[in-house]
Parts: structure tokens; sequence; C-alpha cells
């Protein structure tokens, strides 16, 4: 898997990190369940700052892509709500959500 170096800090403890799958020499194949760019945004008890993230990634205007929502040990309600209302206001978006039991630093959350 090709990585993009770096990331975008949305604030101290959310930021979200790029992963590009291997280039494809076709079009995009439906059946195939990888999608062109998976985005790994990890999250600790800032819930507004979620939100405007979220947004941003279900504005972009390509729709090959998912999304992994790490909660790094927070609190499991604000989260799970905002990624629903994601899905109801973008209903063909792959957002998935993982909970870690207990706070652990960005990298370990990052490879949860």
């Amino acid at each position: 898997m090709q990585e993009v170096t770096g990331s975008i800090p949305v604030s101290s403890t959310i930021c979200s990190k790029f992963v590009r799958s291997p280039r494809r020499t076709s079009a995009r194949n439906y059946d195939d369940p990888m999608p062109l760019v998976t985005i790994v945004m990890r999250t600790y008890e800032r819930p507004v700052f979620l939100a405007r993230a979220l947004a941003s990634v279900c504005a972009q205007s390509s729709s090959d892509w998912e999304l992994i929502v790490v909660n790094n040990g927070g609190d499991p309600d604000p989260v799970n709500n905002l990624v629903r209302l994601a899905k109801l206001s973008h209903p063909n978006a792959a957002i998935r959500v993982l909970h870690l039991a207990e706070r652990v630093g960005m990298e370990e959350a990052s490879n949860a």
C-alpha cells in the first residue's frame, strides 16, 4: 500500500491521514470492496472539530473513499451520534468507527 507522507491537523487531537490504494488502470469496479482512498481520523473528546472534519470529508467531489474514525478512548456517544448524522446526510458514504477502550498515543491509535 502506498502512503502519502504527512498528516493534516484539524486540531491538536484530530488529524487525518490519507492512504492510497495501489493505482488502478481501469474505471472503478463497484464489486471491488477496496476504495481508492482510505482516511483514518483519530479523535478524542472534541465533537465540534469531529463534526467539521466529517463534513469536510463527506463534501469531497470523489466518492471513491472510506473513512475510519478511531475514537481514542473517549466517550463513544458523541462520536456515534455524529457518524450516524453523517451517514444519514450521505447514505452512500463508507464510514466505520473503531472505539478504543483506553486512550493511547496517536501512532497506536492510527494502527489500531
